[in-house]
């Protein structure tokens, strides 16, 4: 996760709404200005994106989004090109493909800035801790922090703060960062399956039946919100800890629903090694009955 951060972002790209997306009407007129073809095409294709997303078919959306993406930039719609870069990326992690999610929100936070578009900027910083690498982690989410905060965004500060807790260096400061989330969140939904994801992780090789129940609460909560990233992290930890205690058949049984969903999610690399972890566990004998 982040986080597995978050697996969580990604359920919130619905309500993730660019800043480009304020249309000025004259206010003597009775003639709608004119909307230049390029911006025309790129917010058609952020809707195909979008639709896509929600059919559970991220490399369609993220085919969608780039050519969005080029029509923005030829139309020079820093704001535009922004949020398409920012879903890109999202995109781009729901199929796996970190490589390419990093170029994407680089992309994003240099045109939201640039832009003043503040909301996909503290987004992309968000997104981007997932997949960036070294001090730029806490750099992104202490900046995503503090843009939440200023912005009133209490979902965006409970995320940050989830991200934050995911790289804590100790277990004090972990169950700090998270009781500060739960706080912000204040009961949100797409907060609690993080949450129990990073406690769950942070359980899991001391007290892998605590741990269980955790991914447990986690799988819940992301199939209450359509998180489908979170939802694969949530059941593979329910594979793992079923594995480690002896239960065969239970953790073939979450490795195969683990690949049903890494398959809708497009990754398929994912879904190969989960149905073959399934194979490998439904092998070991059956328990003696004493």
């Amino acid at each position: 996760m982040i986080l597995d951060v978050s697996s969580s972002v990604l359920a919130n790209v619905r309500k993730w709404s660019g800043a480009a997306l304020v249309v000025l009407l004259a206010a003597c007129s009775s003639t709608r200005p004119s909307v230049p073809a390029a911006v025309e095409r790129a917010r058609a294709e952020r809707d195909t994106g979008d639709s896509s997303l929600r059919l559970d078919s991220p490399v369609t959306a993220a085919r969608a989004y780039a050519r969005g993406l080029e029509a923005a930039r030829s139309g020079d719609q820093d704001a535009l090109a922004a949020d398409l870069a920012y879903r890109l990326g999202l995109a781009h992690l729901a199929t796996g493909d970190a490589a390419a999610a990093l170029t994407a929100l680089d992309e994003a936070v240099l045109r939201s800035e640039r832009s003043g578009a503040r909301g996909i900027l503290s987004r992309a910083l968000l997104t981007r801790a997932r997949v960036g690498s070294g001090s730029r982690i806490s750099i992104d989410l202490q900046r995503a922090l503090t843009l939440a905060r200023e912005d009133g965004d209490r979902v965006l500060e409970a995320l940050a703060l989830i991200g934050q807790a995911a790289h804590a260096t100790n277990a004090q400061a972990e169950t700090g960062f998270l009781a500060q989330a739960a706080t912000a969140a204040g009961g949100r939904p797409e907060i609690d399956g993080p949450i129990a994801l990073i406690r769950a992780r942070r359980d899991e090789p001391a007290r892998p039946e605590v741990a269980k129940i955790l991914f447990q609460q986690a799988a819940d909560s992301f199939r209450t919100t359509g998180d489908r990233a979170g939802l694969l992290a949530a059941l593979s930890g329910l594979a793992r800890t079923a594995t480690t205690t002896g239960a065969w058949a239970e953790a073939a049984a979450y490795h195969r629903r683990a690949a049903e969903v890494a398959t809708a999610l497009g990754r398929n690399p994912d879904a190969a090694e989960h149905r073959r972890q399934a194979e490998a566990v439904e092998r070991h004998p059956a328990p003696t009955p004493r």
